[in-house]
């Protein structure tokens, strides 16, 4: 099936429609020919490519079909929405690059091959993907594909997740009707054979029990221990009942973890076998009593194994007055104290009639288990402690207000990471400089104390050189050296900053970015596209250069820089926000004033997350004055 070549002007929502449902079944079918027929991967790879080229005709079609008065932002944001289905859905790694060879835009099925997501690769330099050997080929057939039109098609070697893998690489040059210059098509297909697997002898499928069982012991102590590590979950609620389902799942019917503090003792978590039915009697919600087997653990900071229950009392009565135990068919019990400087606690393991009772073994494992526990726990108090240490910290290292330069406006909004209660490395400011004002935007690696250092270095330093510096690129190579000549500073930062200065009725921007994602330009027409971005983070190349690119920005035109705290918050099903839905809200507050746009950019964004977020998120939005000379 092709797509339609009707006469512009002549199509209708009917005709579109049928022919996106065709393109959306052409992908699923060619989908399942790369995942069914590996070995005719270069000839799936040319139909993918034929359907990029039918597409790209379509809209151009489309484009010219309308009135001129007719399409700027409203073919711009068809045009995306078309690709941004086609990046989600065709199953071949495509990389939209920039002139520099920035990642503009990434397809999933590309992003998941170098092991990334979309927002995280977006800005990034695309050679960074290329192993070091092939890099300048790679550029020499990059400017060769943007200077003449003509697709070029060469084997490279890629670094894929942490290996080296050659591969097969296509560029073609493009025209996306939301950006002012063309852009390149890269296309990925890795090369190499699967090896097949010999059959498994009867040696090979002879399992020793006892190595089976120390294996999985060893793989519950690692996965517990990953629980209490984990940055998503390190709050005592969440990371003690995801424990508890863990073992409940691996090595018991019933768990329960009981916490005792100053104000008494209380059930902290309770979780069931997966196989158990939801109408089954459950251990009760109330914290041990005295008389009852947790409760002695608790109290005497000693273990209570019970590989045979004999005593059905041993974990006190429901409210019928029946014994719980018996109430749980309950066959073994294992109870174990967690004992920290956070206070004390205990953990209760119970196993219905039937299976194995509880051993030494078990205890000693989970008296392990335990210590690991309450190791978390006296963490997850420091944390809490040190919270509001941190918060004043962060709150110091952004600026109170943001002054605006005599001929623009100026709005933003940062939210630090809820994950974690360090200090987050993102950092904006506007400022006066030599020639005018700047606005700058960064995020430096990591968090914590050392980030807050460079942090504060960066922005202070950034105000200090740009006050005898003549361009925004001279004042990020001064930061530059002055990071790599500090012995202590062992991180990097990336950085975007604007220089502004009036000319005639407009307003000139000179971008400079290292290594940050493109700044996004919204015209006061409603069109949307991107700068060119690019550049390498400063700190980490003494060479390190900047990419530089100027703007003439008219009454209403608004720059928007932001960190891909923003790009990369998850949603549900953990799926990040992304820049096509930053475009979708910005491209619908086209003529708004400055300070909705940045809230609705804001809402959105809080709305879109499931906590906690990860990273934090910055945006600066700066606005041409009408009368901006």
């Amino acid at each position: 099936m092709e797509w339609s070549t009707a006469v512009p002007g002549t199509h209708d929502s009917g005709s579109q429609e049928s022919e996106l449902a065709a393109l959306r079944e052409r992908i699923d079918d060619l989908r399942t020919a790369r995942r069914c027929f590996p070995d005719n991967a270069l000839g799936t790879l040319d139909a993918a490519l034929r359907e990029l080229d039918l597409a790209h005709d379509w809209l151009r079609e489309l484009y010219e079909s309308e009135p001129s008065t007719e399409r700027g932002a409203k073919a711009a944001q068809r045009e995306r929405l078309v690709l941004r289905a086609a990046l989600a859905q065709i199953p071949v790694a495509v990389f939209l690059l920039d002139q520099a060879g920035a990642v503009r835009r990434t397809s999933l099925y590309g992003a998941e091959l170098f092991g990334g997501s979309p927002g995280y690769l977006t800005g990034k330099p695309f050679s960074l993907l290329i192993d070091l050997s092939h890099r300048a080929a790679f550029r020499s057939r990059l400017s060769a594909a943007l200077r003449t039109g003509t697709p070029e098609t060469f084997s490279v070697r890629i670094a894929q997740r942490g290996r080296r893998r050659d591969a097969e690489l296509a560029l073609a040059r493009v025209h996306v009707a939301a950006e002012e210059d063309p852009l390149v098509a890269a296309v990925v297909l890795p090369l190499g054979s699967t090896v097949p697997h010999s059959s498994p002898s009867v040696d090979d499928v002879v399992e020793d029990e006892i190595v089976a069982a120390a294996a999985r012991r060893v793989d519950l102590m690692s996965r517990t221990t990953r629980l209490l590590l984990d940055p998503e979950v390190h709050q005592a609620p969440a990371t003690l009942n995801r424990i508890a389902r863990l073992i409940a799942a691996e090595a018991a019917d019933w768990v329960t973890i009981d916490l005792g503090g100053a104000d008494g003792v209380r059930r902290a978590a309770v979780a069931a076998r997966g196989d158990q039915r939801a109408d089954e009697t459950r251990p009760p919600e109330t914290p041990p009593v005295a008389g009852t087997l947790p409760y002695e653990a608790l109290t005497t900071g000693r273990s209570r194994l019970c590989t045979f229950i004999e005593d059905e009392g041993m974990l006190g009565e429901d409210e019928s007055g029946r014994p719980v135990l018996a109430s749980l068919d309950a066959g073994s019990m294992l109870c174990v104290p967690l004992r920290g400087e956070a206070g004390s606690g205990v953990l209760t393991l119970i196993r219905r009639t039937g299976r194995a009772g509880f051993s030494l073994a078990d205890q000693g494992l989970f008296e392990e288990i335990a210590d690991h526990i309450a190791l978390g726990l006296d963490l997850d108090r420091e944390v809490r402690h040190s919270t509001r240490v941190q918060q004043t910290l962060e709150v110091s290292l952004m600026p109170a207000r943001l002054p605006a330069p005599p001929y623009a406006e100026v709005a933003s909004f940062y939210r630090p990471g809820t994950d974690g209660v360090e200090v987050g490395g993102d950092f904006l400011d506007v400022f006066p400089s030599r020639h005018g004002w700047s606005a700058m935007l960064g995020d430096v690696c990591g968090k914590g104390t050392e980030a807050a250092a460079l942090t504060a270095t960066v922005r202070h330093g950034a105000r200090a050189l740009s006050i005898t510096t003549d361009s925004p690129g001279e004042t990020l190579a001064g930061l530059n050296q002055a990071m790599l000549a500090a012995p202590d500073i062992t991180r990097f930062a990336t950085v975007v900053v604007a220089d502004l200065r009036p000319r005639g009725d407009r307003l000139r921007a000179l971008l400079t970015g290292a290594g940050h994602p493109p700044a996004m330009v919204l015209r006061a027409d409603g069109r949307l596209h991107h700068a060119v971005g690019g550049g390498l983070p400063l700190g980490l190349f003494d060479d390190a250069r900047v990419r530089v690119e100027e703007l003439l920005l008219r009454p209403g035109d608004t720059l928007l820089f932001y960190s891909d705290g923003l790009t990369d918050v998850l949603g549900a099903d953990r799926e990040p926000y992304g820049v096509d839905r930053l475009e979708d809200v910005v491209a619908r507050c086209a003529g708004q004033d400055l300070g909705k746009l940045v809230q609705a950019i804001e809402d959105d964004v809080v709305s879109f997350l499931v906590p906690p977020a990860r990273d934090d998120i910055a945006l600066l939005a700066v606005r041409a004055y009408p009368d901006a000379a």
